[in-house]
């Protein structure tokens, strides 16, 4: 899961990395440019300095408050595609960058509105060793980014309440909001449908029937987590076109795992898969993984004997097929 925290200033973002940290969850190392006349002096304790072309460099770039900000999208791609969790914090007034992330991520993906009140803010922008004219932009900012809120609150999954001392929202409160929220979504991120891989380095395609959806995403689920990058046909966008998409996905992957079955069997689809599989030679390697008894007429079934077959009945089913993938298409876990 990838928690994403907007509006965080101060003692209290110190307070939150320490706490997301501290559950184990991993902090994107973030890449920040002040430019040449910065309105406000970074204090985020997780930015790194770097030079504007090392920021351009980036896969993710956004605006914050006339300082350029920057990151891998191999940071964050572990969290999304079910590998671990990571926790992203975010200022920016424009929000299009929240909304790219939440369109190609989905579910995947927990946006947070931390709420800190204005006399909150005020007390801790004032505690702050900037000059007077630096405290007013951080007053100004936090202002903005509220009003950005409230006009695209639909973009938004949860908030949480920060209103300072004295109040029943102090920081050990707001850990406890935080604990509820991790809490929340590690129960709703096991019913989750793992994501495609999107990516252009190695990967697997599966291939299997639509009516056995249900038996296969749990396997799908456990090949993400265990880094390895799979595709299939819910990576297909809308108003794309579906053959030449199966088409070109199949000529470039690594691995071809097929999932067998009564239902594969009696799938177009998926014979017109596998005999395009067969066609190529790049593919390293072919996998059938049989679900069922049910066997495809001899023109497919005595090709696919040539290559290695698993059943899901067999012991230690899950180990077995993951032993079975080939070693380009699994990345480093939390790269």
């Amino acid at each position: 899961m990838l928690y994403i925290i907007y509006g965080l200033t101060t003692v209290v973002t110190k307070t939150t990395l320490i706490y997301f940290q501290g559950r184990g969850i991993r902090v994107i190392d973030k890449l920040t440019w002040l430019g040449p006349n910065p309105r406000v002096q970074a204090s985020n304790p997780i930015a790194r300095l770097a030079t504007e072309e090392e920021v351009r460099a980036c896969d993710y770039i956004y605006e914050n408050h006339g300082r350029l900000v920057g990151f891998h999208s191999e940071a964050l791609n572990s969290a999304v595609y079910g590998r671990d969790d990571a926790l992203l914090t975010f200022s920016s007034q424009d929000l299009s960058f929240l909304r790219e992330l939440k369109t190609a991520y989905g579910d995947h993906v927990a946006i947070i509105y931390a709420f800190i009140e204005d006399r909150a803010l005020e007390a801790l922008t004032n505690a702050l060793p900037f000059p007077g004219a630096q405290k007013l932009e951080r007053l100004a900012m936090g202002r903005t980014i509220k009003e950005r809120f409230l006009a695209e609150r639909e973009l938004f999954d949860e908030v949480v309440l920060f209103t300072g001392e004295g109040t029943h929202f102090d920081l050990e409160h707001l850990q406890a909001q935080y604990a509820f929220i991790i809490n929340k979504y590690n129960e709703r991120e096991k019913e989750l449908v793992p994501l495609p891989y999107r990516g252009t380095d190695p990967y697997i395609f599966v291939s299997y029937a639509r009516k056995d959806k249900d038996t296969i995403l749990p396997l799908l689920r456990f090949l993400n987590q265990n880094g390895c990058r799979v595709w299939y046909d819910d990576g297909i966008a809308g108003g794309d076109n579906w053959k030449t998409t199966l088409a070109s996905r199949i000529e470039h992957c690594t691995q071809f795992l097929l999932f067998s079955s009564q239902a594969a069997t009696e799938s177009v689809w998926t014979r017109r898969e596998i005999s395009r599989a067969l066609k190529f030679p790049s593919i390293r390697r072919i996998v059938t993984v049989r679900l069922d008894d049910a066997r495809f007429d001899d023109g497919i079934e005595w090709p696919l004997e040539d290559y290695q077959q698993l059943s899901i009945h067999r012991q230690n089913f899950q180990q077995v097929l993951l032993d079975a993938i080939v070693p380009e298409v699994i990345e480093r876990i939390g790269k």
